[in-house]
Formats: C-alpha cells, sequence, structure tokens
C-alpha cells in the first residue's frame, strides 16, 4: 500500500483532489464548497500537493505550454486512469465517479490538445499614465479599471485567462467562468478567481489584495507542499511583502478601498507620510513630509482633483506649512 507520511493511502487523496477540483468548477459550486476544501486541505502538505497536481491537470486542457507537462506528468505518475476502481471510501464518495469521469476524459483531451492546440492568444501591454485611470474590458468580459502609473499585460482568449500585474493598482470585476480560472501574477504572488470584484495593489515591493465579492484564492506564484493558500471572501483583505514567507489577512472597509475608482482617497487615522505617499501615486510632483509633520495623524477624505487643492486642504487639516521646492512639494510643520 502506497501511503503518505500522515498514514492516508495516496490512491484514495490523490482521487479526493480530482474530485475536489471537478467539484470546484461545477456551475452550482459556492463559498460553502470552498470553505469544505479548506478543512480537507487543513494541516495536510500531501493533500495540498495532490490538489496543486490536479489542478495543474486540470488547467493544462486550457493553457498553452501547460498540456506538455501535464502529459509528461500522466508518463511517469498513474494519477488519473481507473481513479474509481482503485480509491477507498472517503467523505467525497459522491464525487469519486465524476473525478474519474473527469480524469479519464482528460487524457484524451491533452492528447487532442497537443494536435490540434489554436494558436497562442496574443499578449496585451496596457497603462496608463500619473494620475490617469482607463477602463478596459477584455474579450472574456471582463472589466479592468486600472489606476494611476499602473500597468500590466493581459492574455485573456480561447481557454485562457491571464493577467501580469506589473505595477500600480487595478480593480477587477471578473466575468464567470468556472472552466476556465482568472489567474493574476503579481510580484512573487498568484492570484486565482472564477468570477468575482476585487482590487489589487502592488506599491513600493507590497501587495494589496482587496474583495468587494465572491471568493479570490491568493497564493506563492511557484506554490509547495504547505505553502499558505488564502481564501479571501468579501471584506478580507491580504497584505503581503514580496519575498516575505507569509501574508497578513485583515478586515476592511471595502468601500474606503475602493474609493479611488470614484475620485477620492479615504484615510483613518492615518500617519501624514503615509498619506503623502498614497498621493504621490496620483500627482506628478512628490510631495514629501519633513521633520515632526511625519508623525501628524490625519482622518478625512481627499477629492483627487487638482494636486495644489490637495496640499492646500491638507494645510488648513493639519498644523503643517506648505512649501513649493524645486521638483517636490514639501509639507513642514508650522
Amino acid at each position: 500500500m502506497n501511503q503518505t507520511d500522515s498514514g492516508e493511502d495516496m490512491e484514495t487523496m490523490r482521487a479526493e483532489a480530482a474530485a475536489w477540483v471537478v467539484r470546484l468548477r461545477a456551475d452550482d459550486a459556492g463559498e460553502d464548497d470552498w470553505l469544505a476544501l479548506e478543512s480537507w486541505l487543513a494541516g495536510s502538505p500531501e493533500r495540498q500537493a495532490a490538489f496543486d497536481h490536479a489542478e495543474q491537470v486540470w488547467a493544462a486542457f486550457d493553457e498553452p505550454g501547460l498540456a506538455d507537462a501535464a502529459a509528461g506528468q500522466w508518463d511517469r505518475d498513474p494519477v488519473v486512469v481507473g481513479l474509481a476502481a482503485r480509491r477507498r471510501p472517503s467523505p467525497v464518495r459522491a464525487w469519486a465517479p465524476i473525478g474519474a469521469i473527469a480524469a479519464g476524459i482528460a487524457a484524451v483531451v491533452v492528447v487532442g490538445a497537443l494536435l490540434l492546440r489554436p494558436a497562442p492568444t496574443p499578449a496585451q501591454l496596457i497603462a496608463t499614465g500619473v494620475g490617469e485611470t482607463r477602463l478596459v474590458r477584455l474579450a472574456d468580459g471582463s472589466d479592468i479599471r486600472l489606476g494611476s502609473n499602473t500597468r500590466l499585460t493581459t492574455q485573456v482568449g480561447v481557454g485562457v485567462r491571464q493577467v501580469a500585474l506589473e505595477g500600480g493598482e487595478a480593480e477587477f470585476e471578473v466575468a464567470k467562468d468556472r472552466a476556465h480560472p482568472f489567474v493574476i501574477s503579481v510580484g512573487d504572488q498568484r492570484v486565482t478567481v472564477v468570477g468575482t470584484h476585487f482590487d489589487i495593489l502592488r506599491d513600493q515591493g507590497r501587495v494589496t489584495v482587496t474583495v468587494a465579492g465572491g471568493v479570490v484564492e491568493v497564493r506563492g506564484a511557484s506554490p509547495s507542499a504547505g505553502a499558505a493558500v488564502f481564501r479571501l471572501t468579501p471584506g478580507d483583505q491580504l497584505s503581503h511583502d514580496e519575498g516575505a514567507a507569509t501574508s497578513v489577512v485583515s478586515r476592511v472597509a471595502v468601500d474606503d478601498v475602493f474609493a479611488w475608482t470614484k475620485g477620492y482617497l479615504v484615510f483613518r487615522d492615518e500617519a501624514l507620510s503615509a498619506v503623502a505617499d498614497d498621493l504621490n501615486r496620483h500627482f506628478p510632483v512628490p510631495i514629501r513630509v519633513q521633520g515632526t509633520a511625519r508623525r501628524l495623524r490625519f482622518s478625512g477624505v481627499l477629492m483627487l482633483d487638482r494636486e495644489d487643492a490637495v496640499v492646500d486642504r491638507l494645510q488648513h487639516f493639519l498644523p503643517v506649512t506648505v512649501v513649493h521646492a524645486q521638483n517636490a512639494v514639501v509639507l513642514q510643520p508650522r
């Protein structure tokens, strides 16, 4: 019997992992299914590895380049053939026949894909300048609103939904398509969704993901067995410092995070230095905070109209003086 370090039967576990992938791609899958999966994965690196492998096999049908790798794995690792016959009873017994059937069909589909694969969908670069926003509709019906000074690459077409966010901030409203997950690469993280509404910010080595609707999965771009996987629901915000081993998830006021899409920013007891950092993503002339003014706290709403008007408002709200230096606006303690 081929068992894992935790004592589970390897074939049974692989079959269950395949069944979970099929279950989450079903039309009626919802948040309860994701939570149930989280419970199944908890505390078992072997289960996580099996689930990752099953996801890769599924993705191989649709993502150019992955089919070859998946086909090679089948040659030396019989994960997808005859699962129903070999598996033992498990908590997901009702899904096992579906997983086995899907896996059996998969072998045929991948062979066909190698011969009849369509030409790769060309990548498209989309960017905005400082102070500019832009709304883009993709071929699958998804919408991306790019914030100021944002740069991303999209590859969306037949069977492919991939985006790479190089820097800046973007609001995503992803069209629902359970058979083809929408995958976003951002820094050293990978964000996967089926159809949902969320925001991603990449700035100064930090990645922030905030969810307004649906379920969003975030994990390392190169996941290993036992690596942390976060499944975020509405109101969750994940913060990750690039290169760090883990991330932090907290609850936030979603409307505050998405305020930039309506032309303003909301601050709640933020250090003035942090306020300046946020404003600098939206204006061409850098705002600098000097001396003890860096320790001042600010709560309020700032309209993103003219830069001189914004700093003038700060001067009225806080004990600071605005000094226009060469190539910078300086906020000094009054």
